[in-house]
C-alpha cells in the first residue's frame, strides 16, 4: 500500500478548513425522517437537540462516515452563486493542514462570551481554535504546539509523502460531552533523535491537557512476524503513521495506523483507548504473523455501527484468515466487535487479492461508510470497483458470499464516498476519481445500482491521490438544499508535488448543475494548494477548506 499520502510543503496561500464533522456511531433514527426544523447532533452516539446550530466533531460528520450535514438551513442551490457566495475570511497557521477541520458550537472561554469555533491541526504538531463565523476576531482563542514534529527525511531521504515534517495528519475528534479534542502528534526528540507518538486531550476552549495527557502512545501484541522480538510484536512510532481519522465511540477512542510509503517493517494497528482516562483498553494487529495490511484509508476513519461494531479495510498485505488458526488480514474489509476488547467477528478479502498485492492496488486506500436504512457497508479501492457488503461479513467465520453489489464505478479510487436520500432520486451514494466524473449511484432493495443515475459535467484530473474530497450539505431531504462539495486539484498529480486547489459546489440533485467553484472570481475566491483526501467542512452557513498552503479559508454568503 503506498500510503498516499498529502505533501506537507508550506507555501504562502489562502487557508480552507477542510469539513469535520462528528458522531462516533450510527443513529438508529435517520435525521432526514425528522422534521426539517429539528438539527440533530450526533455524537457518540446520542442524539442531542442543539437549537439551529450544528456542529462537526469528527471526520466526514458522523460514525457512519456519510459525509453530510443534514442540518444546514443558510446555503441552497439559490444562493450559491458567484454573485452571493464566496470567500470571507483566512487565517494562516504554521504548518500544512492534512486533517480535516472541525466545528463546535457554544464554547465557554476562559474570561470571554462563549463562541463557535472552528479547529485545525497541522504538520507542525500544532492545534489552532479560531473564532468560526467572525472575519473581524483573527487571533486564534488558543494555540498549542504538541513537540517538534519529525522531519521527512527521518522516513528516508527518498521520501516525499510528507515533507518537510511530519506532526498531525489523522484527524482528531471531538466529545461534546467532555469539551475535549482528541489528537496524535508524532514527535522527535531534539536531544537524542528518539521518535515517538503521543494521545493528547485538550480543553476545547482553552487547549489545556486534560486527563493526565498526553500518554505515549505503546502497544505489543503476541506473534511471529518478522519483526517480532521472542515472541512479540511491537508498534515502531517511526514507521506507524496515523493517516486514519480517530474514532470516539463508547466513550473510547480509537487510532488507526497505517504505513509510510510502504517502508518497512510495519502493520496495521487499531488501538483504543479511555476517554476519560487515556488507558489503553485494547490493541489489535491486522498481520501478527506477517507484514503490511495497513489501515490508513486515504485519511477517512474506522465506522461504527449503532451496536459498537467498528469497520475498517486494510492495505496489502499478509492474508491467512482462509486457513485453519490464520489471523493476518491484508487486503480485508474487517468487522470488530468491542464488547471485550477488538475481535474480529466477520470479514472479507476479494478473490483477487493477491494479484491486487502484486501490483500495488489496496482494496484499503478507500474507508467504509454504512449506508443508512441498510444492512450494508461500502467501500471502493485502488481497483475502482464499488462493493456494497452485508455488515455481517459472513465469508470469515459464517462461511457465505456477504457482497451484495460489485461492479467498476470508476478506473481508480482513493478516499471516501458522501451519501444522500435525494428528493429526487432516492438514496444516493457520490464518488469522485480522477480522470472521472463526479458520479451518483443509486441505493434501492438493499444494493447500489451499477449504472450511475447521474453524472458531473466536468472531469477531474489523472493522478494517484487526485481523487476529489466530497461533503454534503441539506436541509434534511428538502428540495433545492442538497450541496455537494468537492476539493479537487488543478492539474498535475497530488500524489508527487503540490498541485493547485479549486472548491466546487455542484446541486447534488442534478449533478450536470455546477453552482459556483473558486476560480469564477479567482482574485477574490481562490484557496492556494490542494489538501489531499480532506473534505470540506460545512457547518451553519460557512464552507471550511483545509489547504497544503498553510491557511484555513472560510467561505460563505457575502454581503
Amino acid at each position: 500500500m503506498r500510503a498516499s499520502s498529502l505533501l506537507a510543503v508550506c507555501m504562502a496561500g489562502l487557508l480552507i478548513f477542510g469539513p469535520s464533522d462528528f458522531i462516533a456511531r450510527e443513529n438508529k433514527t435517520r435525521a432526514e425522517e425528522l422534521p426539517p426544523s429539528q438539527h440533530i447532533l450526533r455524537t457518540d452516539g446520542f442524539e442531542r437537540s442543539h437549537g439551529n446550530r450544528v456542529d462537526v466533531l469528527t471526520m466526514h460528520n458522523d460514525g457512519a462516515r456519510t459525509g453530510t450535514n443534514l442540518g444546514e438551513s443558510i446555503l441552497n442551490t439559490s444562493n450559491v452563486n458567484k454573485h452571493s457566495f464566496g470567500r470571507v475570511f483566512a487565517r494562516q497557521v504554521d504548518g500544512c493542514i492534512l486533517a480535516q477541520l472541525l466545528v463546535a458550537s457554544k464554547v465557554s472561554r476562559p474570561g470571554k462570551r462563549a463562541a463557535s469555533l472552528v479547529f485545525v491541526a497541522t504538520e507542525h504538531n500544532s492545534v489552532y481554535a479560531f473564532v468560526a463565523d467572525d472575519p473581524a476576531n483573527s487571533a486564534p482563542v488558543w494555540h498549542v504546539n504538541l513537540g517538534d514534529p519529525v522531519p521527512s527525511t527521518d522516513i528516508a531521504e527518498d521520501y516525499h509523502d510528507l515533507t518537510p515534517e511530519i506532526g498531525i495528519t489523522g484527524t482528531p475528534v471531538i466529545d461534546s460531552l467532555t469539551r475535549t479534542i482528541y489528537v496524535v502528534a508524532k514527535t522527535r526528540n531534539s536531544r537524542n533523535g528518539s521518535h515517538h507518538q503521543w494521545l493528547h486531550a485538550l480543553d476545547i476552549g482553552s487547549g489545556t491537557e486534560k486527563f493526565g495527557g498526553p500518554v505515549e502512545i505503546q502497544a505489543t501484541v503476541r506473534g511471529a512476524a518478522r519483526d517480532a522480538v521472542d515472541g512479540v510484536v511491537a508498534f515502531n512510532p517511526l514507521r506507524q503513521l496515523n493517516r486514519a481519522a480517530l474514532l470516539l465511540s463508547n466513550g473510547i477512542v480509537y487510532i488507526a495506523f497505517g504505513s509510510h510509503a510502504d517502508r518497512g517493517p510495519y502493520h496495521g494497528w487499531l488501538l483504543g483507548y479511555d476517554a476519560r482516562t487515556l488507558k489503553q483498553v485494547t490493541a489489535f494487529n491486522t498481520t501478527p504473523d506477517g507484514d503490511e495490511g495497513s489501515i490508513w484509508q486515504s485519511g477517512q476513519g474506522p465506522a461504527c455501527d449503532p451496536a459498537g461494531n467498528i469497520y475498517v479495510v486494510t492495505g496489502n498485505g499478509t492474508f491467512t484468515a482462509n486457513r485453519p488458526g490464520g489471523r493476518d488480514y491484508g487486503q480485508c474489509l474487517l468487522r470488530l466487535s468491542t464488547g471485550n476488547g477488538l475481535q474480529v467477528t466477520g470479514w472479507y478479502s476479494p478473490t483477487d487479492a493477491a494479484e491486487m498485492n502484486r501490483y500495488d492496488i489496496d482494496l484499503g486506500a478507500g474507508g467504509p461508510i454504512l449506508i443508512p436504512g441498510t444492512n450494508l457497508v461500502a467501500l471502493a479501492g485502488k481497483d475502482g470497483r464499488l462493493r456494497a457488503l452485508d455488515r455481517e461479513l459472513g465469508q470469515g467465520p459464517a462461511g457465505r458470499n456477504p457482497v451484495s453489489a460489485e461492479f467498476q464505478a470508476t478506473l481508480r479510487f482513493l478516499g471516501g464516498l458522501a451519501y444522500w436520500s435525494s428528493p429526487d432520486h432516492g438514496p444516493l451514494v457520490y464518488l469522485w476519481a480522477d480522470g472521472d466524473r463526479l458520479k451518483a449511484f443509486e441505493v434501492s432493495k438493499g444494493t447500489v445500482s451499477a449504472r450511475p443515475v447521474m453524472w458531473g459535467a466536468s472531469t477531474g484530473p489523472i493522478g494517484v491521490s487526485n481523487s476529489a474530497p466530497l461533503s454534503l450539505s441539506a436541509y434534511a431531504n428538502t428540495r433545492g438544499t442538497g450541496i455537494i462539495w468537492a476539493a479537487c486539484p488543478i492539474g498535475g498529480d497530488a500524489n508527487w508535488q503540490p498541485v493547485q486547489g479549486v472548491l466546487r459546489a455542484l446541486d447534488a440533485s442534478d449533478l450536470s448543475k455546477e453552482l459556483w467553484n473558486s476560480k469564477q472570481n479567482e482574485a477574490r475566491d481562490d484557496y492556494g494548494l490542494f489538501s489531499r483526501f480532506c473534505p470540506p467542512t460545512i457547518a451553519n452557513g460557512k464552507v471550511y477548506i483545509a489547504t497544503s498552503s498553510c491557511q484555513l479559508v472560510v467561505y460563505g454568503l457575502l454581503k
